[in-house]
């Protein structure tokens, strides 16, 4: 696993632009999308219980 960190400016274009980028991936950290993306790829076996 990568853990080196990129800044947000430095993400490929296609994405959009750097700030908008931010502002989404924080917006869906709030509404928990991350946890129950990661929730459901553990009840599917496609990763290791993230959570113990």
């Amino acid at each position: 696993m990568y853990c080196g960190r990129l800044p947000w400016r430095d993400m490929h274009e296609r994405y959009g632009k750097g700030n908008s980028v931010y502002v989404r991936f924080r917006r869906w950290a709030e509404q928990g999308v991350w946890g129950a993306t990661l929730a459901t790829l553990v009840v599917f076996g496609l990763t290791d219980d993230w959570q113990n």
